[in-house]
């Protein structure tokens, strides 16, 4: 058997060697700061889900609560509060 002489160019030197819980990352970040989990989603993915119609939605209410013209429809919430009340004792 026959063993080749080790390089000394290929091994790093344990002076410049990082920590174990301190992976060595280029740019000097640790992976979590320079690598995210992301998902974006094609337009017609959001208009399939119907997300389009919600964010429109959610930003009409946000101007109108700004702006102090929301008004909550009194018999819906009545109606709503009854209905919790009642699924809440099932």
């Amino acid at each position: 058997m026959r063993i080749d002489p080790v390089h000394v160019s290929c091994v790093k030197l344990a002076e410049s060697a990082q920590p174990a819980d301190k992976p060595a990352v280029a740019g000097g970040g640790t992976p979590t700061e320079l690598h995210s989990d992301a998902v974006d989603l094609s337009r017609l993915s959001q208009v399939l889900s119907g997300q389009v119609e919600k964010d429109a939605r959610l930003e009409e209410l946000r101007v109108q609560v700004v702006e102090g013209t929301y008004k909550v429809p009194a018999a819906d919430l009545s109606k709503r509060i009854v209905d919790s009340l009642l699924n809440a004792e099932e």
